[in-house]
């Protein structure tokens, strides 16, 4: 046979196996798209793990059953392209479109959650791709439209940073929901949605210039957050402080703010007030940090030691040592990572860390062999080696981690 013809039959051949390859693979998706309705819990479950496992190539099928699909379906081809993430990018438009459609906030009762939540944990885990249509999605007309899509910029945190100055406005949004959604987002990006607008908006100007600028709206992201503390809505004003609290030392000018706010609330407010004010940090929050240790709620008094932990200020160690008698064993495992948090200034708490070892439990123990390891003094290192050796697993496995640490390990 001449050379020619057969480099034709080759390439036939050739094209007519990745033409049956694809064929059958279209076949195949389309055939576990039918099974996702399947009566079978095991049939529906294992046509899910398929379709997430195929990835790319079963995006375009999966839109086109999306629009006629029923309520069940439709939830299940939104949560296959959540597992998918960026490999479902091609989904955004018509995910966007789902957002919109007349019946947005009607929940699907009998997978007992809300579809249009789905979809917008579906936008945020496909990623970047998504970005530009969320921010959009920022000034629709319909309220859950605004702040599901602040959610979902919520969701996806600093890789969002560029959506803040569309936040922004929302944070005077006529809707508490909107305002609670968009403030929770902008503590999400933290310090990085801070700097992001600096430098959206000084890119003519001089940094030091741009920073010296009272009208720069940096300074009026932490100016809302503040005035949104007496907000109406007690969601809102939980959602400010632990925004105020993630933006961190920047947000300072709302210390005074919060440690009122802290003398008349109770509660998930005052927790939320106790964390902002040790992701703020500065040395003014550290005296009702350490009066929270006092609290009667264990939980005000556990999350007190955890904002000390985040402030790291030596001043807190006496209060700290203190808290390790605490008779919830949360509280005293919070205040050995927070002791270990502050370093070697907290030194003074080594013997009563040591002490407290022999009796503490596995998780308890593993929080004080955190804190040793964190104040990192010469005389823990034999104390953590002899842990090595304990009987609890979770105390011998942070045991080695902290003396990596302290060995210059990752």
């Amino acid at each position: 046979m001449k050379p020619h013809i057969c480099l034709l039959l080759f390439l036939y051949a050739t094209a007519a196996f990745f033409w049956n390859a694809s064929a059958s693979t279209s076949q195949e998706i389309d055939s576990l798209i039918d099974q996702l309705n399947d009566q079978s819990g095991e049939v529906r479950y294992n046509a899910f793990l398929n379709l997430i496992r195929i990835g790319k190539p079963a995006v375009p099928q999966l839109l086109k059953a999306l629009p006629a699909a029923g309520r069940h379906l439709r939830h299940e081809i939104v949560d296959i392209f959540t597992q998918m993430e960026s490999d479902a990018e091609e989904a955004v438009p018509a995910l966007l479109a789902e957002l919109r459609e007349p019946n947005f906030s009607v929940p699907f009762h009998h997978v007992n959650t809300d579809y249009h939540w789905d979809v917008t944990v579906a936008l945020a885990s496909i990623g970047p791709s998504a970005l530009a249509g969320l921010t959009e999605a920022l000034s629709d007309p319909n309220r859950n439209v605004r702040q599901y899509a602040a959610s979902a910029l919520d969701y996806m945190g600093i890789d969002a940073r560029t959506s803040v100055p569309a936040l922004m406005p929302l944070l005077q949004d006529k809707y508490s929901k909107v305002r609670a959604a968009a403030a929770s987002a902008l503590g999400s990006m933290g310090q990085v949605g801070l700097d992001t607008l600096f430098e959206l908006h000084s890119r003519h100007i001089p940094p030091p210039e741009a920073l010296r600028r009272s009208d720069h709206p940096a300074h009026a992201a932490v100016s809302s957050l503040i005035q949104l503390l007496a907000d109406e809505s007690h969601s809102v004003r939980t959602a400010a402080a632990g925004a105020l609290g993630a933006i961190g030392a920047p947000a300072k000018a709302a210390v005074p703010v919060l440690i009122n706010r802290s003398k008349i609330v109770m509660n998930r407010e005052l927790e939320s007030i106790i964390r902002g004010l040790g992701g703020i940090g500065t040395p003014d929050v550290v005296p009702v940090l350490t009066e929270a240790l006092t609290d009667s709620s264990a939980l005000i008094r556990l999350t007190a030691a955890r904002a000390l932990a985040d402030a790291a200020d030596p001043t807190a160690v006496p209060a700290l040592i203190a808290a390790l008698k605490d008779k919830d064993n949360d509280v005293r495992g919070g205040a050995a990572i927070a002791l270990g948090a502050i370093g070697a200034p907290a030194k003074a708490a080594v013997p009563v860390l040591i002490d407290m070892l022999e009796q503490a439990g596995c998780i308890e123990g593993g929080c004080i062999i955190q804190g040793l390891g964190g104040i990192g003094t010469p005389d823990v290192v034999p104390v953590l080696k002899d842990a090595l050796n304990d009987e609890s697993g979770q105390i011998r496995y942070m045991a080695e981690i902290e003396l990596r640490k302290l060995k210059g390990d990752k």
